[in-house]
């Protein structure tokens, strides 16, 4: 799953950018009341009314007569009204709160998204001639909020606000897990709900464990400028260089590291592949992904775009290998988990582990209903590429030996967290997301897989880091992350310090 999380809701790809609505607590602007005279504002005003019904009946019906015939072939009324409904059971009712763009076929308008209490877009394209029928029709969330001059809140105000949402998200179903928020390493928040198992019935704890995802990439990243930073390795080196028995050596000589640690190689995803899945119990090591990815040729020419790929990190994996002298794995342990005082993290030791529960079915498809425990067990070891489990303490504990300079020192923590490429939401650095809001500077990662939702968030200048944890993979995790980014890079009223 890429990082800046793509929510396949339903056959409806809806991109999620790593930023957070405005609560009604933060002075949310007044409704807009009215949409354009046009055919697209038309259109789009009679979509929102059905939507907001939340039925798929009311949905379906609308699609029917309201789609292209074009657009229907490529996906039923029935199906669109599932994908509708389920964006609903994610997002809540919406409200438009201003118009961006707007022609007589086309209008983009920023929306108030109620669940989440977060912004997001809703794009709409109708056809030139009457009756003016929907081409297309996009839904983004998570979007930046508009700045406004809020004031900063205290800790004891930004904990009580996330009590308050936690709760509301819980009891809608989006939310079970963790929510830690730390403040130059003080504990503003650590707060657990939901269910870690529901057969039997066992609460999430803060002693609870949980699938990472590619949050683990973190680790990654840092193990590789840990060499940079011994002299083991250069960013630039390429991975002919480091693994001259790598299969396909045309393609190693025009990777570098540079590339794989930010997804400008162009090596396709494997996870995907059937024949992964059908071998992947028999990987132990780095090196058996490579009959998976090595041979496959570059989507697009190093370096010239971005595409999130959990090829490159199992590769960086082997990297990691061959120049430590050690197993991924020990190496990992033993100059980043030890270091940092992980204790719980991939290891065998006591504690409950949270079973995922995930809202989908069989080729990804939204059940509308209810959640269904993963079949397969967390994967509590993982891979250079994500996985393995650990507890929203351990994950701070891994951010405070980051900016205490326990891991990286303060020259080799800035080079890896430096932004180099523009992504789809944000941008990224050396195994991390960065982004700048109001002028506050954060980094981190996310994971999203089968019953996972995770985040964590880094604040260097201001001291605050944020870990949530979740055992559903709806989006409550996401909203959460998203809330508190607002909360945590407000402007500061005039006078305000």
């Amino acid at each position: 799953m890429r990082a800046n999380v793509a929510l396949v809701l339903g056959s409806c790809l809806i991109t999620a950018t790593s930023c957070f609505a405005g609560a009604r607590s933060l002075e949310a602007p007044p409704k807009l009341h009215g949409l354009p005279i046009s055919s697209a504002g038309r259109q789009l005003s009679q979509w929102l009314t059905a939507y907001n019904t939340s039925r798929v009946d009311s949905l379906t019906a609308f699609a029917a007569s309201h789609f292209a015939s074009s657009a229907l072939s490529r996906r039923s009324a029935k199906d669109r009204a599932k994908s509708d409904r389920w964006l609903f059971l994610n997002l809540g009712a919406m409200e438009v709160r201003g118009v961006e763009s707007a022609t007589d076929t086309l209008i983009k308008v920023l929306v108030w998204q109620d669940l989440i209490e977060g912004w997001g877009h809703v794009t709409l394209e109708v056809e030139g001639k009457d009756p003016f029928r929907i081409k297309s029709r996009a839904v983004d969330f998570f979007e930046p909020a508009p700045a406004r001059s809020t004031g900063k809140w205290d800790d004891e105000r930004i904990a009580g606000e996330l009590r308050r949402f936690m709760a509301k998200l819980a009891n809608a179903g989006v939310f079970s897990g963790v929510v830690t928020v730390n403040h130059n390493g003080a504990t503003v928040l650590a707060e657990s709900i939901g269910e870690a198992s529901r057969n039997p019935d066992v609460p999430n704890s803060l002693d609870t464990r949980f699938e990472l995802a590619s949050v683990s990439k973190m680790f990654t990243g840092v193990a590789i400028a840990q060499l940079v930073e011994q002299g083991k390795l250069s960013y630039q080196d390429t991975i002919a260089k480091i693994l001259p028995d790598y299969p396909n050596q045309a393609v190693a000589r025009r990777l570098t590291i540079h590339h794989l640690l930010t997804h400008t190689s162009g090596i396709p995803e494997y996870l995907f592949k059937d024949a992964y899945r059908a071998e992947r119990s028999r990987v132990r090591s780095p090196r058996d992904y490579w009959p998976f990815l090595a041979n496959d040729s570059l989507e697009f020419a190093p370096g010239s775009r971005w595409s999130y790929s959990t090829s490159n990190y199992v590769l960086l994996g082997a990297i990691i290998e061959r120049v430590s002298g050690q197993s991924f794995y020990e190496y990992r342990k033993r100059h980043i988990f030890d270091v940092a005082g992980m204790r719980s993290t991939d290891r065998a030791v006591a504690g409950p582990v949270a079973t995922p529960f995930t809202r989908f079915g069989p080729n990804r498809e939204p059940d509308l209903e209810r959640d269904h425990p993963v079949p397969e067990p967390p994967d509590t070891r993982g891979s250079p590429g994500g996985g393995g489990i650990a507890t929203a303490d351990d994950l701070q504990r891994f951010v405070n030996a980051l900016l205490t300079h326990k891991l990286l020192s303060a020259a080799a923590l800035r080079v890896a967290t430096t932004p180099r490429v523009k992504a789809e939401d944000g941008e990224w650095s050396y195994g991390f997301e960065s982004h700048e809001w109001n002028g506050v500077r954060f980094f981190g990662h996310n994971g999203f897989a089968g019953g996972a939702f995770n985040q964590v968030d880094i604040y260097p200048e201001t001291g605050y880091s944020v870990v949530v944890l979740s055992n559903v993979d709806m989006s409550g995790a996401g909203a959460i992350a998203y809330h508190l980014r607002l909360l945590l890079t407000q402007p500061a009223k005039t006078g305000e310090r």
